[in-house]
């Protein structure tokens, strides 16, 4: 197993869902929007999940076997997803070496499939309630006041870690997706990916 991890970061998420075009944070838009690029990557079954400008877990769920049919019409067998410690929404992939070294043309196809993907899990991370595990967001808390960070004494989840990125230029941001990471992956060895959206 190979040990990544990926930061998603709110303009970034607001980016990708609404491609700058007034959908702001009203999550029918943003799950509208994340149906058009669905249907415009290719999967259509995604897309009318999305039509009704709503993302249910079971939609999600159904995406996410989806994303795995895809890989597995490429001889790629992707094992079941965890769900994040870090969101509990978030749904982590241990990615096989296969699909990590795979040659070009499966490289195009599997990118496809990522496509595919992408929308509807940024679209049901930025609409449903995040809350981080209690054990990782006091280790994380506890990692930030070393940095010299101070944090709400109520946080439950990431965008209660970050601070205000205005006023500091994201440097507490920075640190809290570092802390994350870092005690994610002592406190849950078996994680096979980190991924920090906020």
């Amino acid at each position: 197993m190979q040990r990544r991890f990926s930061i998603a970061v709110a303009c970034a998420l607001a980016l990708l869902l609404t491609g700058c075009s007034g959908g702001g944070n009203d999550p029918r838009a943003i799950v509208l929007n994340a149906a058009e690029q669905a249907r415009a990557a290719g999967s259509e079954a995604n897309a009318k999940a999305m039509d009704d400008g709503e993302l249910t877990e079971d939609e999600y769920r159904a995406a996410a076997r989806r994303y795995q049919e895809c890989y597995r019409d490429q001889g790629i067998v992707l094992p079941e997803p965890v769900l994040s410690p870090v969101d509990n929404v978030t749904l982590e992939w241990d990615f096989p070496d296969t699909a990590l070294s795979s040659g070009e043309e499966t490289g195009k196809a599997l990118e496809v499939c990522s496509s595919q993907w992408t929308p509807v899990s940024l679209a049901y991370g930025a609409t449903h309630d995040q809350h981080t595990d209690p054990l990782l967001l006091d280790a994380a808390r506890k990692c930030l006041k070393k940095e010299g960070f101070d944090t709400p004494d109520d946080a439950v989840r990431v965008a209660d870690l970050i601070g205000d990125p205005n006023s500091d230029s994201g440097k507490q941001s920075t640190a809290a997706e570092k802390c994350l990471i870092a005690e994610a992956f002592k406190l849950y060895p078996d994680l096979p990916a980190v991924t920090v959206q906020y």
